[in-house]
């Protein structure tokens, strides 16, 4: 289920996935809040449409399908991943964004480690819009290069996140950065710079999403 919050919302009589034929199921209504049970659909990623009797308005936002994204790891790895972290990786219950577990990563001082999921299959990231994941800061504010590893085909640059020291922060990557949509490749490095001192992150919900 999901609830959006607005205004007039007592009145929605239809909630549909903009641009297909799925529909939402109300589950209550009121002038401020609308609880929705999401259909199962074959839809990657979509805007919503509500409906009243004064006609429709659509949602500025888009809602993810998780169930057909790449998942690298959602409460647990994704199908073939792995963990290839050269890091102390390893899956907790301390933190988490859904669900009750993520992946607690220890990064020593001065290490230079990282975190790195690995695909069974050939990843062709032309297919997909971007990386999305979350990540719980650290002791204090962290960089990491994020960049396609085990290349198959193309070559690709890296790019650079600042991760906030701790709370949850939700980072999304497009493929069109650092050439990596003209890649295919079998891994994903997050590699941590510095640290100065020793720092634990966790990461949950990361994702390809389709195109």
């Amino acid at each position: 289920t999901i609830t959006i919050t607005g205004n007039y919302l007592q009145t929605v009589n239809h909630v549909a996935l903009a641009g297909s034929s799925d529909t939402a199921t109300i589950l209550s209504a009121t002038a401020t809040q609308l609880i929705l049970q999401m259909p199962a659909s074959s839809v990657p990623s979509a805007k919503l449409t509500v409906f009243n009797n004064a006609g429709s308005s659509t949602t500025t936002f888009s809602l993810i399908n998780m169930d057909q994204q790449l998942k690298f790891f959602t409460d647990d790895y994704g199908p073939g991943m792995q963990d290839w972290s050269w890091d102390n990786s390893s899956k907790s219950t301390d933190y988490a964004v859904s669900g009750t577990v993520s992946l607690k990563e220890v990064f020593s001082a001065g290490g230079y480690q990282g975190q790195s999921f690995h695909n069974d299959n050939v990843m062709i990231l032309s297919n997909y819009q971007s990386l999305s994941l979350w990540i719980r800061g650290g002791a204090n504010d962290n960089t990491f290069k994020v960049l396609p590893d085990a290349v198959a085909g193309g070559s690709a640059g890296s790019t650079n996140i600042t991760v906030p020291a701790g709370k949850w922060t939700h980072i999304v990557i497009p493929m069109s950065l650092a050439g990596f949509s003209g890649v295919s490749c079998q891994r994903f490095d997050f590699q941590i710079t510095g640290p100065t001192t020793d720092q634990t992150l966790y990461f949950d919900n990361v994702i390809l999403i389709n195109q």
